[in-house]
């Protein structure tokens, strides 16, 4: 059971909250964070993010194309372009931000980029394998090295850019490939979602007003068949600014439809969330190999030929795991987005109705439909919202000692009352060819030679309730293998943009 408050509290504020259990809305102090799903007048708050599904096209021409989104725009216009190789068989997409997406107020946001295999239209998610590189010259087949999270993701300040016939810059976005064939697939090739969060990826704070003005005289809510948003304490709802407002129908607080940690067992398994899901809909899971009690985004770097990590899948109210290599954990969150998007109808913004003996309210995109998708519900009091517990950054140190041993930096935090989650990029280069990336898992292994440790571009992290420990090795390779086949000098590719530092996010929803 919830509870629920539109109007003013005891402070005198007026405000939307949503309180667990039993604990009054209109006396229960802000500053209990965890015994709230929604409250009006944090500061900051995760709205629902965008989310791009990017499929690798088939095409068979005789020259590479360029298809520009939205039609009609041009290299200087353009959204989103992907061009089609008939000769790769692979898809590059090319993402310009902040024409892309308006709503996301950052310049390098927090992004996260999971392949899907075609063939199946299942996620393969965080997965530790193994991978052999080639030698610089003579053939393939000299083990080089571990892979974790691979090639996760790019969101650069400048980069060069690449249609059919012409280079050109773009600033702030992202470019990646989907393909018919991946050869860590066994032949099947993917798709790729881009999942893009209106937080900062990079050391930019949060843009949330931390001195408000007075409330009074000021309008808070504005609900009627055409509006539906709330600002935040001391901001007018009619001129607030995004960062101003609690929500509307674009600014939608991130719902959680199910949260948990659990043990995956080897084969076939399923959680049951206990709603129905729509395919493609939005899960962010980390697997790690590890007790319950030691939690690692986005995966624990393994020892030897320890492969891990699962493939996952929506199938009505489950989420299906196929794992195929050994038990290990996932922690994750299922988000309230609809890949379909909003419905189309005449409901009231304000809805009211009874669910087996429970009272819900729900605040919707007005013109949603009778029956709303996840994509129109803005508030629901049977769901909590995510709240950022905690965030920073810090300046990544070069690391010095043991190969087994990568540099620990501990941040603290209360997160009592909560399931936390750990978000973070790691920060590359700076000036214009800055850049973050989705943080990768990458151990440097060579056959004959001792265990190589963490990569120099590699990174994870391992967290409780009060403590994230981030893990890195800035300074060494990012891989190592032989010049000649079968042996000979050894090579190291070092990182072209050494990791600067890591943009870090707790995350909580309120324990029940």
């Amino acid at each position: 059971m919830t509870e629920i408050l539109i109007g003013d509290d005891s402070t005198g504020v007026a405000c939307v909250k949503i309180t667990k259990g039993t604990f009054d809305p209109i006396t229960t102090p802000d500053a209990l964070r965890g015994r709230f799903y929604f409250n009006s007048k944090w500061t900051n708050q995760l709205t629902t993010p965008e989310i791009e599904d990017c499929p690798y096209v088939p095409y068979s021409g005789g020259s590479e194309r360029a298809v520009r989104f939205p039609s009609g725009s041009n290299n200087s216009t353009f959204g989103i372009m992907r061009v089609d190789n008939p000769t790769l068989d692979s898809s590059r997409y090319t993402i310009r931000g902040a024409t892309r997406y308006p709503s996301i107020r950052y310049n390098m946001p927090l992004f996260d980029l999971i392949p899907v295999w075609r063939a199946s239209g299942r996620y393969r998610g965080a997965d530790m394998i193994e991978r052999t590189f080639g030698a610089e010259y003579g053939p393939a087949g000299v083990l080089g090295g571990y892979n974790g999270t691979g090639d996760t993701g790019t969101w650069f300040r400048r980069f060069e850019a690449f249609d059919a016939t012409t280079a050109f810059n773009v600033d702030y976005g992202s470019t990646f490939i989907t393909s018919l064939y991946n050869a860590n697939a066994n032949g099947s090739g993917y798709d790729q979602v881009l999942i893009v969060y209106n937080l900062p990826g990079n050391n930019t704070a949060l843009d949330g007003p931390t001195s408000p003005p007075s409330p009074a005289g000021k309008e808070t809510f504005l609900i009627s068949s055409t509006q539906c948003k709330v600002a935040k304490p001391g901001y007018d709802v009619d001129v607030a600014t995004p960062s101003q407002l609690a929500f509307d129908a674009t600014g939608r607080p991130l719902n959680v439809i199910a949260a948990a940690d659990i043990a995956i067992p080897l084969g076939a398994s399923s959680y049951n969330t206990g709603i129905s899901l729509p395919d493609r809909t939005a899960i962010d899971m980390s697997c790690y190999d590890a007790s319950a009690s030691e939690i690692h985004y986005p995966m624990k770097l393994s020892g030897g030929n320890s492969n891990y990590g699962v493939e996952y899948w929506t199938d009505g109210p489950l989420i299906r795991f196929n794992n195929t290599k050994k038990a290990c954990r996932a922690r994750f969150i299922v988000y309230g987005y609809d890949p379909q998007g909003p419905s189309s109808g005449a409901n009231d913004v304000w809805r009211q109705f009874d669910d087996g003996g429970e009272n819900v309210t729900q605040f919707l995109r007005p013109g949603a439909a009778a029956s709303p998708r996840f994509s129109d519900i803005i508030l629901d009091s049977r769901r909590p919202v995510i709240q950022i517990l905690a965030d920073g950054y810090f300046s990544v140190p070069t690391h010095t000692g043991s190969l087994a041993t990568p540099t620990a930096t501990t941040v603290n935090y209360d997160a009592a009352g909560f399931f936390p989650y750990v978000k973070y990029m790691t920060v590359h280069g700076s000036g214009l060819s800055e850049e973050i990336r989705a943080p990768r898992v990458n151990r440097r292994f060579q056959n004959s030679l001792s265990d190589g440790g963490l990569s120099g571009d590699g990174s994870y992290c391992k967290y409780s309730q009060s403590e994230a420990t981030f893990y890195t090795a800035k300074g060494r390779p990012r891989y190592t293998f032989y010049r000649e086949a079968g042996g000979g000098e050894i090579v190291n590719i070092m990182d072209e943009k050494p990791m600067v530092g890591i943009r870090w996010f707790v995350l909580g929803i309120p324990l029940p």
